[in-house]
């Protein structure tokens, strides 16, 4: 298993752990920001598991994942960009753009507002691995998103 399918794996496994300490969940899920989140301990199963990793990363990486309800194997900026009835976006543009154009925290923040919009579900190993990347310079994250939210209604990409 490669770094990042060790590091996928173990955020996945913090995930399904918080998922059965509704008690933890709910202190994580009030918390405003990510020195919030760093003061439960729940975030520090999370550093335990992935030590390697920024902490200020892994406090988004667990603000965000605490209010993913359910995994699945689309990723969010597909399940945003998908288009209703109206042809229009489940999430719009100018949502997605602020999510894009924030740095990590703030687009944590907006994501959690956009999450009820699909369902509070999305694949956590692919959130995991978006927001360790989120503030590179290179915007990796951020460019992945972008093609993947205007792609998802494009059917010849397949998955």
């Amino acid at each position: 298993m490669n770094n990042e399918a060790k590091f996928e794996e173990e955020v996945y496994r913090w995930w399904l752990s918080l998922q059965r300490d509704p008690g933890e969940r709910a202190r994580m899920r009030r918390q405003a920001d990510t020195l919030g989140i760093m003061m439960n301990e729940g975030f520090y199963d999370l550093v335990a598991r992935v030590p390697y990793v920024m902490r200020d990363d892994l406090a988004c990486i667990a603000m965000a994942l605490c209010h993913v309800d359910a995994d699945r194997k689309d990723s969010v900026p597909r399940m945003m960009g998908r288009k209703n009835s109206q042809s229009e976006h489940t999430v719009s543009e100018l949502r997605f753009r602020r999510i894009i154009e924030s740095d990590s925290e703030e687009a944590v923040r907006q994501l959690i507002r956009v999450l009820p919009m699909i369902g509070s579900e999305g694949n956590v190993r692919d959130i995991a691995i978006t927001f360790r990347f989120w503030n590179s310079d290179s915007k990796i994250s951020q460019k992945r998103w972008i093609e993947e939210y205007y792609l998802s209604n494009n059917k010849s990409k397949e998955e």
